[in-house]
């Protein structure tokens, strides 16, 4: 059990720590990450071939139609949430924004994937 209310997770060996949420919270953002995210991650699910194996150019194009319907504000909004939840290496919180802006300016390549972690 956890009883610091911290979490973590490595991107390319760098160790972010992020805040937990309670159960309730969790629910909520939960919903609301896959309300966003749901459509793409079913037609991904769709293009598997029965061996489990993703297939290829086929994956490609069954998740076209769901990303091209991606709400970009929402989409941006749920990373920046996450991202605020965040802590660097160093144990500045992202919700800062020089902090934030600072760190990815100089890790740019982290950007996505730490929000989507």
């Amino acid at each position: 059990m956890n009883h610091t209310g911290l979490g973590s997770f490595s991107l390319d060996g760098v160790m972010y720590r992020f805040e937990t949420l309670n159960p309730l919270e969790a629910v909520r953002f939960g919903n609301r990450v896959f309300k966003v995210f749901g459509p793409a991650l079913l037609s991904l699910a769709a293009a598997k071939k029965d061996d489990g194996e993703a297939a290829g150019e086929g994956v490609l194009a069954a998740l076209a139609p769901a990303l091209s319907g991606f709400d970009d504000d929402k989409v941006s909004l749920l990373i920046e949430e996450a991202l605020r939840r965040c802590y660097t290496p160093q144990n500045e919180a992202l919700r800062d924004e020089v902090v934030f802006n600072r760190w990815f300016m100089e890790h740019p390549d982290q950007l996505y994937g730490a929000g989507l972690l």
